[in-house]
């Protein structure tokens, strides 16, 4: 065998017999390879965070289009309620909202408002404005008063008559002229021309500084009280109410007649970053980073944001329409850190499969080697047979001495034949019982409460309780088994002919505890026997468990002939039972 070995030796190539070189090679080959799927990752990562980002406006773009497609019906639906009744009273408004259901409709809302038209004319002069202040004091609040924005020119006047609910907030509201702002006044218009749900551009709500003389100022898109933060605008959203129609078909004179005439609006107040929020919520994205705009995207223009975009990151722009009022949507993924999770992973895990690679390629120049040691192992092989065969033999003639001793001093001790073959054929099933159980544990070791159910099994019934058993597992060695089982199979014989098997009320209790860590201790206590007192004669059982059990388990034996039963105590020693070993090191075998 060593010659096709050589042989194969001398034709080995280069990268044979250079296994250094080979593992380096397959290094940096495994390394671009990852390389190369690193960049398919961050590359597909790209597209995956682009798509994610087209998901994510477009599902926040529905959500606010879902939410003002609800404000539109109720405002529809109110408005077409109140075209049917000639006067607006607070406790019509109330019932409207609440055949409406308006707490289905106002997710994001602040309230829902009426707000009749007074013509100019009724402005001009003190008594006529009295006069009409007067007119809808009973309908809202005593403290009723027309309040417009400072500077403002004397157009009709649309003052807030109802808000519902009534909360703080909203009863400061009342009696404000929407009509003398410029930016709710251009919504407004709007909407009576198109006969249809407009909104305003930004606005500070009345609701959050509570003073009329400041809603004016449009150009400040931003209220500290208004989610906290500068940007955070307001807006409304109005819907007109007309008279009943003059007649059916407009003409050149009337071109509006087929409406009537305008009447007021119907209108709610809205949180921009409240209903931006309710969005993101509904699209399922609380942790998005997103922002709102009036029209197009600028900072002067915005209206709400979520999160914090940072700088840099991908950004895409959505177009929704709130009301008939074109918003800018711009989703922002913020910035990008270092490379992706799958493509870290990528880079370790090639790194790992090359380190594999060199320690395989390692792993094969050390088999060739292994190889040559085949040679080696068949030469032991005929060593390692002969100290298997010696190990058989050394067991053979242990257990052949033990029956041996047993069958002479038992013809020592017996004075008939049957007695001497009924205690033989007895020692020796007991003996064979504690081999079977070492044979079964091949020979290693045996849990000490085996040995005593193997021995006492002819005396423990399913029903009786002659037999009690307590203590711990633990594990004997293999040559303590054999001597625990004889002693114990004595003691059981000796307790069922003269001791408490012997009758129906007698019990055995064995316990078993560990004294230390190098020796358990076992109790064999007999109660509800005869009477017992010490023989005069010295039986085999007595010569094995006071001198033979001592010897063999090097402690003393406690053996005690009570009145009211047989005590014995003894100490069985923990030792590790040694295994067989073939080899160690050049050695050829080892016996335990």
């Amino acid at each position: 065998m060593d010659r096709p070995l050589k042989k194969r030796d001398e034709n080995r190539g280069w990268l044979a017999r250079s296994p250094r070189g080979l593992q380096w090679a397959v290094f940096f080959l495994v390394g671009a390879v990852s390389l190369l799927g690193v960049f398919g990752i961050e590359n597909a990562e790209m597209h995956r965070r682009h798509a994610a980002l087209e998901r994510n406006a477009s599902d926040i773009a529905a959500a606010l289009r879902q939410l003002d497609a609800e404000h539109e019906i109720y405002l529809r639906a109110s408005a077409a309620l109140l075209e049917r009744q000639d006067t607006v009273t607070a406790r019509d408004f109330a019932q409207m909202q609440s055949q409406l259901n308006f707490d289905r409709y106002r997710q994001g809302s602040l309230g829902v408002g009426w707000a009749p038209r007074v013509p100019a004319g009724n402005l001009a002069e003190a008594p006529r404005l009295a006069k009409v202040e007067a007119t809808l004091r009973p309908q809202t609040s005593s403290a009723f008063r027309i309040r417009a924005s400072p500077g403002s020119p004397r157009n009709d006047a649309y003052p807030v008559v109802f808000l519902n609910p009534l909360t703080p907030g909203n009863v400061a509201t009342v009696g404000f002229d929407m009509y003398s702002e410029p930016v709710r006044r251009a919504a407004m218009d709007q909407a009576a021309a198109i006969a249809a749900p407009v909104a305003s551009g930004p606005v500070r709500l009345v609701q959050y500084h509570g003073q009329a003389k400041d809603v004016g100022r449009h150009q400040d898109h931003g209220s500290a009280q208004d989610q906290g933060g500068a940007g955070q605008a307001g807006f409304l959203i109005y819907m007109p109410v007309f008279g009943r129609a003059i007649s059916r078909e407009p003409t050149a004179a009337l071109p509006g007649a087929a409406r009537g005439p305008l009447r007021g609006y119907i209108f709610m107040p809205l949180r921009a970053p409240a209903l931006l929020a309710m969005a993101s919520t509904l699209a399922g994205y609380n942790k998005i980073r997103v922002a709102a705009y009036d029209g197009q995207q600028g900072p002067d223009r915005l209206m709400a944001q979520l999160g914090d975009p940072g700088d840099g990151g991908a950004q895409l722009a959505e177009q929704v329409d709130i009301a008939n009022r074109p918003w800018q949507l711009v989703v922002s993924a913020g910035p990008h850190a270092g490379l992706s999770r799958l493509s870290q992973i990528t880079i370790l895990s090639g790194l790992v499969v090359a380190l594999l690679l060199a320690v395989l390629i390692r792993m094969t120049y050390q088999k060739v080697n292994e190889e040559r040691q085949v040679l080696d192992w068949k030469a032991t092989e005929a060593g390692i047979r002969n100290s298997l065969t010696r190990e058989l033999n050394h067991r053979v003639k242990n257990t052949l001495a033990t029956v041996l001793s047993i069958v002479t001093l038992t013809r020592r001790r017996e004075t008939d034949l049957d007695s001497y073959v009924e205690s033989l054929s007895g020692r020796i099933r007991a003996l064979s019982a504690t081999h079977d159980l070492l044979t079964s544990n091949d020979w290693s070791s045996i849990e000490l409460r085996q040995i005593i159910v193997a021995e006492l099994a002819p005396y423990i019934g399913a029903n009786d309780d002659h037999v009690g058993l307590d203590g711990p597992e633990i594990q004997l060695a293999p040559n303590d088994s054999l001597t625990l089982g004889l002693a114990v199979h004595e003691l059981a014989t000796n307790a069922a002919k003269y001791g408490a098997l012997s009758v129906l009320d007698g019990r055995i209790a064995v316990h078993w505890e560990k004294s230390s860590d190098q020796a358990v201790e076992i109790h064999w206590q007999e109660t509800g026997g005869p009477v017992v007192a010490e023989p005069s004669k010295r039986g085999f059982g007595r010569e094995l468990i006071e001198k033979i059990l001592a010897r063999e388990l090097d402690a003393p034996v406690k053996l005690e002939f009570r009145p009211d039963g047989l005590l014995c105590v003894f100490r069985v020693p923990l030792r590790k039972p040694a295994p067989f070993v073939l080899r160690t090191g050049q050695q050829s075998a080892a016996s335990p």
